[in-house]
């Protein structure tokens, strides 16, 4: 029966291997897997490990078949794909005369051995980054330059018999071995299928969760929850930070059941901040709730032994349940000792499984199969561009270890300055990024509430949160992606395109989900042309900036320039990205359907309660759409994949971007209504109340229906030019040196003659500057 310790393991007849997947001797127990993947067991006593760890949950692969070479001293195993070669009942060392194991990827050149340095290892996020100022030391991940990873389980917990946490004897050896070469996806199909793929993150968690470390009252709740929605600012999680509790004690010092009934009925879920360090002192009221649980003068929760969980979440945890609490900020920051962290994560989200509800941590990471307990805080970081500008290649780093649910707070946590233009490059950066913390240190002087910045700033940031609210129908269904496939939120540009690995001016980089990427502005603009100039590399394929629609042709270097409302965000020819307009619902009964040209295209579009594990019992439903694409002649089908229908009908806006000069529009089923209207250089059609489940077919037509959108860099140095307060008359005469035929010598002569005109020094500096992007376009 599943238990809060063992509710991660489908059967423990999983963990054990095809018996002619065994390679066994004295000391030694040999594992084949996966064609890339090997067991390496090493037991001074012939005592190998069966149960599960507190990594892996899974050992059950199909069997692979393999060629062995032996003789009395050594042992050669070939895979198809690697060659593993071993002096038999050794230790796994290496010494100066060589290793007495080592595996070599067959064609190649590629060797691992026991002790390998694995250099060439690409990295994953680390513990935190807590008041990093600069560098960051980063954990090893499973994404390696030389195509090796080992895995070392030989440190893990074992699950006992009586479902008990345990620790293993410190003689022995287990590791796991993936010799993928070129095939990193293949090493983390493996990877997940070994340690248990992603788990379903509530909905409500890709919203924006609200934390700020503030002593809040009800009425001080009231009123700010009140302000948010005056201002049109949409939330899903209210975090209380450290002042919810009297001291140290886990006992609310407010209505938590008063508070979390007023935030549901505004469709809002409560958190608390929890600090497993904090101690129960004898002779308090709080100590007075465990007495019968133990005889210490005074509890905490670290070491989190077993005789401590009963007390932990029995006592203390289903009280905050039943008061409302959904969802726990684990506020334990100790690098060296992660197994208790990962303690208290594994065993909420266990209370959460046996309720059948999907609950929701934050915590600094683990790294033990920390996919399995989203969300992964980053911990409190300091409030200046140096730490924005680390976190698109650390939420990338990510990927390397099949993470993708990483949150840091909007802005920074702490200290530093605040600066307008920086808060709403957090803000754009976090509307595409998995998710969207608003979190900081308590205090007026932090501006978290978007209300506190000036009317300009506000609007952007009232924009995209309710765009990032708009995408979580989209976004949900990724999540579903990941849990099923294991394919990241975040995908970092080098997997795909290795020579930009070193490139500083594309580092930072990243594909969103399956149909977006984004080059996230992480510097301050230019203070002469208001705009920040972002050189971007777009990957192959035909790409759309999913703002404002321009099309960039890929495999291509790009120098744009952004004002402070605009981001680097583009979306793939062919994608159809689903979208909600009212931002409230669950599950959409008005669903807009961005379809963008140039390609054929597909998507499966996952919907549930957004909260229960219900889904697992098949009540889900995914809906597929379908485009095809030809010149002046677009067809697009919605027809049920699988699942249940959740809702009797639904209202769809086809989104056909770029598309105008529409004559003829035909839906096969005559029985639907609809129709159809211009949104500037979008055509609309308008399906109402359609009978979800049933097909719909449709097709439109026209003549030159593409919209022609191409990137002019003329264009934009003109806009730059508009907005510049300088003379009309110098404008002019800046338009014609630019722009006409002269050699880029001439044009720079030309506009340093300009100063006797009257044009500031700085602006002269600007334009020769800009010489270089319009030779280039």
């Amino acid at each position: 029966m599943a238990n809060v310790s063992n509710y991660y393991i489908d059967s423990k007849n999983k963990l054990i291997s095809d018996k002619e997947s065994y390679i066994i001797g004295n000391k030694y127990r040999f594992t084949i897997l996966t064609p890339r993947m090997i067991r390496l067991e090493y037991s001074i006593n012939g005592v190998f490990e069966d149960r599960p760890t507190s990594l892996v949950i899974n050992r059950s692969f199909p069997k692979v078949p393999y060629s062995i070479t032996e003789s009395n001293t050594l042992i050669q195993i070939d895979t198809g794909i690697f060659t593993l070669s071993y002096v038999k009942d050794s230790d796994f060392k290496s010494t100066t005369f060589g290793s007495n194991i080592k595996a070599v990827i067959n064609g190649t050149n590629k060797e691992w051995q026991a002790g390998s340095k694995e250099i060439r290892n690409m990295r994953a996020i680390n513990y935190s980054i807590d008041s990093i100022k600069d560098k960051i030391i980063l954990d090893k991940g499973l994404y390696s330059l030389d195509g090796i990873c080992l895995i070392d389980d030989s440190g893990s917990l074992v699950l006992d018999e009586n479902d008990n946490f345990i620790e293993r004897p410190k003689d022995i050896k287990d590791l796991y071995l993936i010799m993928y070469n070129n095939d990193f996806e293949g090493c983390l199909t493996d990877y997940f299928t070994l340690t248990g793929y992603p788990n379903l993150i509530p909905r409500y968690a890709l919203g924006a969760i609200w934390y700020k470390n503030d002593n809040y009252s009800t009425s001080d709740i009231v009123n700010l929850v009140n302000k948010f929605n005056i201002n049109n600012i949409p939330i899903s999680v209210f975090l209380l930070g450290d002042y919810w509790h009297n001291g140290s004690t886990l006992i609310p010092s407010i209505d938590l059941k008063y508070i979390s009934s007023y935030l549901n009925n505004n469709n809002i879920k409560l958190g608390v901040t929890i600090n497993p360090t904090s101690y129960i002192n004898k002779g308090t009221n709080e100590y007075n709730y465990i007495s019968s649980y133990t005889n210490l003068d005074k509890v905490n929760f670290i070491p989190l032994s077993n005789d401590k969980i009963g007390i932990y979440f029995n006592i203390f945890i289903n009280n905050l349940n039943n008061l409302g609490v959904s969802v726990y900020s684990i506020d334990y920051n100790n690098p060296l000792d992660r197994i208790n962290l990962w303690k208290i994560d594994h065993y909420h989200h266990g209370l959460s499984n046996i309720k059948n509800i999907r609950g929701l941590t934050l915590s600094r990471n683990a790294n033990i199969a920390m996919h399995r307990y989203p969300i992964i805080w980053s911990g409190k970081t300091l409030v200046n561009w140096t730490t924005l500008n680390l976190l698109p290649r650390y939420n990338s780093q990510g990927y390397n270890m099949g993470l993708s649910f990483i949150a840091h707070p909007i802005g920074g946590y702490h200290g530093g300055i605040e600066e307008d233009e920086l808060y709403l490059r957090y803000i754009e950066f976090s509307c595409f990024s998995p998710i969207f913390l608003l979190a900081s240190e308590g205090g007026v002087y932090y501006k978290r509430e978007p209300w506190k910045w000036n009317s300009i700033i506000r609007n952007n940031i009232i924009y995209y949160m309710n765009l990032r609210y708009k995408l979580i129908p989209y976004l949900y269904s990724e999540s579903y992606n990941y849990h099923k496939t294991g394919h990241g939120l975040v995908k970092p540009f080098y997997i795909d395109y290795p020579k930009i690995i070193d490139e500083p001016l594309y580092k930072n980089e990243y594909f969103f989900c399956r149909n977006f990427f984004i080059a996230p502005i992480t510097e301050r603009k230019n203070s002469v042309i208001k705009r920040s100039i972002k050189k971007i590399y777009v990957p192959n394929g035909i790409w759309f900036d999913y703002l404002n629609g321009k099309k960039y042709t890929g495999n291509k270097y790009y120098n744009n320039f952004y004002r402070d409302e605009d981001y680097p965000v583009f979306v793939k020819a062919g994608s159809i990205i689903p979208t909600s307009i009212n931002i409230k619902e669950y599950i959409p009964s008005i669903l807009e359907l961005n379809i963008y040209p140039l390609d054929n295209g597909e998507y499966s579009f996952y919907e549930d309660d957004g909260y229960s594990n219900n889904y697992k019992k098949g009540l889900y439903m995914i809906t597929k759409f379908n485009y095809q694409y030809e010149l002046d002649n677009y067809t697009f089908i919605i027809s049920r994949e699988e699942g249940k229908n959740l809702l009797s009908r639904r209202t769809y806006l086809l989104r056909f971007k770029n598309t105008r000069n529409i004559t003829e529009v035909n839906i096969e089923d005559k029985t639907i209504s609809y129709s159809t209207y211009y949104d500037r250089d979008d055509f609309i059609i308008k399906i109402d109340n359609a009978i979800v489940g049933r097909e719909i077919k449709v097709n439109i037509k026209g003549t030159n229906i593409l919209v022609g959108s191409d990137v002019i860099i003329n264009e934009e140095i003109k806009n730059i030019l508009f907005d510049l307060e300088i003379r009309t008359n110098l404008k002019e005469e800046l338009d014609k040196i630019l722009f006409s035929d002269l050699e880029i010598r001439k044009k720079r002569i030309k506009i340093r003659k300009l100063k006797r005109k009257g044009l500031d020094k700085k602006y002269i500096n600007v334009f020769i500057n800009l010489l270089e992007y319009i030779e280039k376009s």
